[in-house]
């Protein structure tokens, strides 16, 4: 009925411009809402402070390669370090992935594939997210979006001549920037590749050329992958902190990439074509180098790939898969067109219904937001860095120490930010335990103490021994973060 009703507005540009409007509107909105957190954090710290020792131990032991902490290092060195601007690279990628799912898809499919196309990205909760966070997510999706968009102009060409070099270096240049971004996107174009490679012998053409291109990405690649050995030999041991997958790493990743109350939505139309066997009519009649093909295998069979090797290898999280954001919203409409309903604007006008519709429940109902169930987008999800650090530091005095449960360092970009002591913090960092015998030597020193915790609330243990140790002990929570205020009891000894 909707749809027959919103159909009379012919023109898809209507949708196409609502839609990317209140998606470029919601990457920009809010960047300081929520305050920088742990990973952004260890990111900015180098550029922060201009030292150039910490941003080289930082590309040598982070989990991702170098490319984004280089970048953000050179941008806020040049720029300033507000919470704005440090998120701001990762709002104006996000709106150019917007703009380059347009531009390029609409040279590739019909003007209606290509609106769907990007009015999923442009509302999609995933893509929203790491828009507002200084990590390099929002700039892998961007690259992944161009990738996969060249990648299926180069399937178009290769069964003819017209694949220059110029276009394989444009190409090559894309697949750098992808891969040193993020390990994902390194998988990601050697998928791509293969299929580039698989696609050439079957055609019987370009096979030189793609040789010789996938032996200049690994040379380009593989120096890099090398140097990470140690970090390697963590994910093959148990201390890596992602656990095996299985069926419900599977529905948190379909839920990443659309909302799970409405996915089914946008599968019907598919499961009607699949049980009158449009589909298999569609995929029979095609080639390696149709989109639907191409994509289809770009859509599932990294993850199918990665979820076996994570068996053995755990590596398989969410947002890790955000690279197959673009190919997989690239191919829901295509799939859902080979239903006769919902060609042309029809096609355009249902998946825009539910794409907004996921959109409000994202930013406003509480159990639709993709990191916290029981939050709204604007809502304090993440743990709170800036509000803990303003607590203490409205409380610091003379003779206070701060003991915290890792990465002193961590600390200084809030602290420095609402510092009113002059002088010298006093930052120390403790194992997981106090006890109360620690408590009485640090008494000798110090009038108050407070204890940072950000793994977890601390220890029943320890919480005795501040009980008894301590005149006052008040607890606060920020989201994930337990502030231990305690005012010290000097007369007192274990």
């Amino acid at each position: 009925m909707w749809i027959n009703f919103l159909s009379k507005f012919k023109s898809y540009k209507l949708y196409l411009v609502i839609a990317v409007l209140l998606g470029v509107f919601v990457r920009f909105y809010g960047l300081d809402i929520q305050g920088l957190w742990f990973d952004e954090l260890v990111v900015i710290f180098p550029a922060i402070y201009k030292n150039l020792d910490m941003l080289q131990a930082l590309l040598l032991n982070d989990l991702h390669p170098p490319l984004y902490p280089l970048f953000l290092y050179s941008w806020i060195t040049t720029l300033g370090g507000s919470e704005i601007l440090i998120r701001l690279p990762s709002a104006i990628a996000g709106v150019l992935a917007i703009v380059f799912m347009y531009l390029f898809s609409k040279t590739i499919f019909n003007k209606y594939i290509a609106t769907s196309s990007t009015i999923l990205i442009a509302l999609s909760s995933a893509a929203i997210v790491y828009s507002q966070e200084a990590r390099n997510y929002s700039f892998v999706l961007l690259f992944s979006t161009i990738s996969t968009l060249y990648w299926l102009d180069l399937l178009k060409k290769i069964d003819n001549s017209e694949i220059s070099q110029k276009e394989l270096i444009i190409y090559w240049f894309i697949c750098i920037f992808t891969s040193y971004l993020h390990y994902f996107g390194a998988a990601f174009i050697f998928f791509q590749l293969v299929y580039l490679l698989i696609a050439s012998l079957h055609v019987k053409r370009h096979i030189k050329e793609m040789l010789f291109f996938i032996l200049m990405f690994a040379c380009t690649f593989l120096p890099w992958l090398f140097t990470q050995y140690s970090y390697i030999k963590v994910v093959n041991s148990e201390q890596f902190w992602i656990s095996k997958p299985d069926i419900t790493s599977i529905s948190l990743l379909l839920d990443f990439i659309f909302n799970k109350k409405l996915i089914i939505f946008l599968l019907i139309p598919i499961l009607i074509s699949v049980i009158k066997k449009e589909l298999f009519i569609e995929i029979k009649q095609t080639n390696l180098r149709s989109p639907i093909i191409a994509l289809l295998y770009l859509a599932l069979f990294p993850v199918l790939v990665i979820f076996l090797i994570s068996q053995t290898v755990p590596v398989f999280y969410p947002r890790y898969f955000i690279v197959i954001l673009s190919p997989v919203y690239l191919l829901i409409p295509i799939l859902i067109s080979l239903n006769p309903f919902f060609i042309g604007i029809k096609n355009t006008i249902y998946i825009f219904i539910i794409s907004l519709a996921s959109f409000l429940l994202f930013l406003f109902v509480p159990g639709n937001n993709i990191l916290d169930n029981n939050k709204t987008f604007y809502q304090p999800y993440k743990q709170q860095w800036r509000e803990a650090s303003k607590y203490v530091m409205d409380n610091y005095a003379e003779n206070t120490a701060i003991f915290v449960d890792r990465h002193p360092f961590m600390y200084s970009y809030y602290f420095d930010k609402f510092q009113k002591y002059q002088g010298k913090i006093n930052i120390i960092e403790y194992k997981f335990s106090i006890t109360e015998d620690n408590l009485y030597e640090i008494s000798k020193k110090f009038d108050t103490v407070f204890f940072f915790s950000t793994f977890s609330n601390i220890s029943e243990n320890m919480k005795s021994s501040l009980k008894k140790a301590c005149n006052e002990d008040k607890e606060n929570d920020f989201t994930g973060i337990f502030v231990h205020k305690c005012s010290l009891n000097k007369s007192q000894k274990p």
